[in-house]
């Protein structure tokens, strides 16, 4: 279990209490398009607010119309969430990578902290 404070950056509102579902549980192919390789059946979270804040900010600009999001979570099932190191792309052929909370019973919303602007 993890005593550290968790994040999900997203542009769907949430709810104190709804639960953050990883997107083969929601009828998504995946999350971030058809191109992630996000693994489908994981719901993910981070320690880094900022880090919560930049997916939010991306994911509002993949749907449109709507605000960045980031909520603190905590996982539904402490057992079987755990932390591993992601690497991506990013541009001008550079790479990034960073540490991610993954969870495939998903996050139970706390509580929003945040909201960008509408995109």
């Amino acid at each position: 279990m993890t005593d550290e404070v968790l994040f999900h950056g997203t542009a769907h509102k949430f709810k104190k209490g709804d639960v953050v579902l990883p997107a083969s549980r929601i009828d998504v192919e995946r999350n971030w398009g058809a191109k992630s390789k996000n693994d489908p059946n994981y719901a993910y979270a981070t320690n880094d607010v900022e880090q919560a804040k930049y997916f939010a900010d991306v994911a509002s600009f993949l749907r449109k119309n709507c605000y960045a999001r980031v909520y603190q979570v905590e996982p539904v099932n402490p057992d079987t969430a755990d932390w591993r190191e992601k690497r991506f792309s990013g541009g001008r052929g550079g790479s990034q990578s960073f540490v991610e909370h993954a969870s495939p019973d998903g996050y139970r919303v706390v509580k929003q902290i945040w909201r960008g602007r509408r995109r």
